[in-house]
């Protein structure tokens, strides 16, 4: 039997039965001690629900928006294990057993201070510029570091780059693994006007962290390292 060493945070915003899909994964992956749910002020009830259909899994709610971050960092507070793997609550496709080896595989191999799942299925543009990579919130890393990173401010969609500014600033070792997933675009849910301003918005979030000329040099050189001793 696998030592479960790892939890899952999981911030959502109105994702409605979406989410179904993203824990039903997650519930098969038995590497997973627990799987904790914040929902992040929706204006769709769906808390009720998760609660009803997933009584194992903790599921809290805000009132009022907090930004992915405030989303992540609350679910923290009351993360005990020593790995946390973060995942995002909008996606589809997901290949278990490739998650499954993740978790065990950062488990064991306390060399790594973090794994980036990078999304296999992104658009061709996205893999070109490795915004599958940097941007990715499918992530695992240690529980101490994302406690570190909880005690700064952070804008809504800053949070992967912190993280990634973090693991830079104190010489952590960085690689990545493939995930088949697929995530659905933002003009997928609310539509074209609407998803494509809110993509702006977090793309001026992102740049708003350090600039524009520290987030391509992210883009360029963070995370180059492909994890390859590992049997999928």
């Amino acid at each position: 039997m696998f030592n479960s060493t790892t939890s899952c945070l999981v911030p959502l915003y109105n994702e409605n039965e979406r989410i179904f899909v993203v824990l039903e994964a997650l519930l098969k992956v038995k590497s997973l001690k627990e799987i904790i749910v914040i929902d992040d002020g929706s204006t769709i009830n769906i808390t009720q629900k998760l609660r009803k259909k997933y009584p194992g899994i903790k599921v809290f709610r805000f009132e009022i928006n907090h930004g992915k971050s405030g989303a992540v960092f609350e679910g923290l507070k009351i993360c005990q294990t020593e790995n946390v793997l973060l995942f995002d609550a909008d996606l589809f496709d997901i290949d278990v057993r490739e998650l499954r080896e993740a978790v065990e595989y950062f488990s064991r191999h306390r060399e790594w201070d973090m794994i980036i799942l990078r999304r296999m299925k992104d658009p061709w543009i996205s893999k070109l510029i490795r915004t599958d990579i940097v941007t990715s919130g499918q992530r695992l890393l240690r529980t101490k570091d994302l406690k570190e990173l909880a005690k700064t401010s952070l804008k809504n969609f800053q949070l992967e780059l912190a993280i990634n500014d973090y693991m830079l600033n104190h010489q952590k070792k960085v690689g990545w693994l493939p995930l088949v997933c697929r995530d659905i675009r933002k003009a997928q849910k609310y539509g074209l006007i609407k998803g494509n301003y809110k993509d702006f918005l977090m793309f001026v979030d992102l740049l708003s962290y350090k600039g524009l000329l520290y987030f391509f040099k992210l883009l360029f050189t963070f995370c180059q390292q492909e994890i390859k001793d590992i049997n999928y």
